[in-house]
């Protein structure tokens, strides 16, 4: 959580040792981004490595390195779209 504060991508409101974030500004980071937890799950996998290596084989790169996140964030409108396509070619090779 304080990688995506540090670099801008989840904006929140230090209040002592603590970062306080507005509802709009949740809704507008889950609009926004999806974790590759909630990118496997889309797709009917556990594990956030199987979407990883899934949106790598599709072009869809993360919003920023592993290392300065600590997780795999991606554009959620550009990850979905890739994803959907991925399940609907393997629906319609069977």
């Amino acid at each position: 959580m304080a990688n995506l504060v540090r670099s801008g991508i989840l904006r929140g409101e230090k209040r002592g040792h603590s970062v306080v974030f507005t509802l709009e500004e949740v809704e507008r980071f889950e609009k926004t981004y999806i974790l590759a937890t909630e990118a496997s799950e889309h797709i009917g996998k556990k594990g956030s490595m199987t979407a990883v290596a899934a949106l790598q084989r599709l072009g869809v790169p993360p919003i920023a390195p592993y290392s300065e996140l600590g997780g795999y964030i991606y554009d959620r409108e550009q990850a979905l779209r890739a994803l959907d396509s991925l399940t609907q070619n393997r629906w319609s090779a069977a």
